[in-house]
């Protein structure tokens, strides 16, 4: 019992020096991690970087900060294998919050390194070991989504709407087959966001292009059937 709890809470540490490259969503496993129902959040989110700062990032910085945020939760999920007599592994909060930070690192610039989707899916199927991807990646995209309709900074608005773009753009494939990324994707056009205009300008000065409300680019990619706002 002691090898095999082991065994589950190590997988994660086993994982860290692959690169992930595969854009599907992982499978939920039946024999691991007992899934997290989300939402997974101890307070107000803390975005560490903005956009700004990860743009002076080369991949491979990129990646050392993806990596460090995987291993505190490998940490969190070993800490478990004291309880020899556990039924199941447990997902760590802890742990969560980690993986949920290197995703957020992992959208928050634009993608003009090409870097972003093995960054995604090397967190995405860390996610997936732990049976807690979807609760994930939804509520990333709620406190995307709630940071741009209260007061932030502009610096901040803009890192968020990279976010979501970046988020979009990766769920996009899968969108036909996964109900739950189509029920984000929903979520982000019914959210009807606006870009003010000192955030319109903090994004044109780091892509050089004419910025696009994030609602609007989840009308365009979700199926036809589901194009339709609520009223």
């Amino acid at each position: 019992m002691t090898q095999r709890i082991r065994a589950l809470s190590f997988a994660i540490a086993a994982a860290l020096p692959l690169a992930w490259v595969s854009c599907s969503s992982p499978p939920q496993k039946p024999g691991g991690a007992r899934p997290a129902v989300g939402p997974i959040r101890t307070g107000k989110p803390k975005l560490e970087f903005d956009s700004s700062q990860l743009l002076m990032k080369s991949a491979d910085q990129m990646n050392e900060l993806i990596k460090a945020r995987m291993q505190k939760a490998a940490d969190a999920q070993a800490a478990q294998v004291d309880d020899a007599e556990a039924e199941g592994i447990t997902v760590e909060l802890e742990a969560l919050e980690a993986l949920k930070d290197a995703m957020r690192i992992a959208l928050s610039r634009p993608d003009q390194d090409g870097a972003r989707s093995a960054m995604f899916s090397r967190v995405r199927r860390e996610l997936g070991d732990l049976n807690s991807a979807d609760v994930v990646i939804r509520d990333l995209a709620r406190e995307a989504v709630d940071a741009l309709k209260a007061e932030r900074p502009p610096k901040v608005q803009a890192t968020y709407v990279y976010i979501l773009e970046n988020l979009m753009a990766e769920l996009r494939p899968d969108l036909g087959a996964n109900p739950q990324y189509q029920k984000v994707v929903e979520m982000i056009r019914d959210a009807d966001i606006g870009i003010d205009p000192d955030v319109r300008q903090q994004l044109m000065m780091r892509t050089m292009s004419q910025p696009v409300s994030p609602s609007d680019t989840a009308a365009r990619i979700l199926p036809a059937k589901s194009d339709k706002r609520k009223r």
